[in-house]
């Protein structure tokens, strides 16, 4: 998809955010404000961490022999009705990488510069919020300054109102401003993995539906991204999707991107984001 049309990148202060060029910025305190008022319709719950399901026990259901001289009387019993627990993939890399070299709750914006165009960013209730208000098609991406080589990384993402491809993301391995991998989600969940080289995207996934992928708005999805080498492996709430090859990007910045490609005012809230270094 060429974006000679959509996307003029320029460096904004320390270099750390990707905007339209001759889009006027509103306010840091009115882009807060806007984005509480957005917020406030769309009542979210923080996601708790992946924990290994305990055992299930199953508890008989309890009886009383009859008394001598009595007759027996039999009463029906009902079998209690197991819950299931939730359970982690096998497949999910958090189980075994320990913790997190980087760790950001959003509880400030300290590892993000939040002034400027799109995406407009604002810390809001421990999320870090992007939104964008025209339905343009753009993909607009912020990025965090640690350059990494060989990483997983994973991050948190609720969705508000959105339809079809609207879509939101990671951005990883990206040299500068202007280039970089999207591994992105769509609110009718698909995924995909596209190079971009700072003119247009080379998809080395195309756009794929997965079960594992919660669609629809009011949803959260983990993403995750293991980048060993030129091993590309994408992640889906600690489901493995699938494995790409490529070399085009060996080490640079991380960060987020969104895109609306239907639904005006469209919002996303990234509520955690960790990676860990590999060997």
């Amino acid at each position: 998809m060429s974006r000679t049309i959509l996307v003029t990148c320029a460096c904004l202060v320390a270099a750390l955010a990707c905007t339209l060029v001759g889009t006027p910025a509103p306010p840091a305190s009115q882009v807060e404000t806007e984005v509480a008022k957005l917020l406030t319709q769309h009542p979210t719950s923080s996601p708790t961490q992946a924990e290994k399901p305990a055992p299930a026990t199953v508890v008989p259901p309890s009886s009383v022999p009859p008394t001598a001289g009595s007759t027996a009387t039999s009463t029906p019993t009902s079998t209690p009705t197991l819950v299931p627990t939730p359970t982690v993939p096998v497949t999910d890399p958090r189980i075994n990488l320990g913790t997190p070299d980087w760790h950001d709750a959003f509880d400030t914006g300290q590892n993000w510069y939040l002034e400027g165009g799109n995406p407009q960013a604002v810390v809001h209730d421990g999320k870090l919020v992007f939104s964008v208000a025209e339905a343009d098609k753009g993909d607009w991406w912020r990025l965090a300054a640690p350059r990494l080589v060989n990483f997983y990384i994973e991050a948190t993402a609720m969705t508000t109102t959105c339809s079809g491809t609207d879509r939101y993301g990671l951005v990883v391995r990206a040299p500068d401003l202007n280039q970089g991998y999207l591994f992105g989600f769509t609110c009718d969940g698909r995924y995909s993995l596209r190079a971009w080289d700072g003119s247009e995207f080379t998809k080395l996934k195309d756009w794929t539906a997965n079960p594992a992928i919660l669609s629809g708005p009011n949803q959260t999805n983990r993403l995750g991204l293991m980048a060993d080498g030129s091993r590309l492996s994408l992640y889906a709430n600690g489901v493995f999707l699938d494995e790409i090859h490529n070399d085009r990007f060996g080490e640079g910045r991380f960060g987020l991107f969104i895109a609306s490609n239907v639904t005006p005012n469209y919002a996303v809230q990234f509520d955690l984001l960790d990676y860990w270094k590999l060997p």
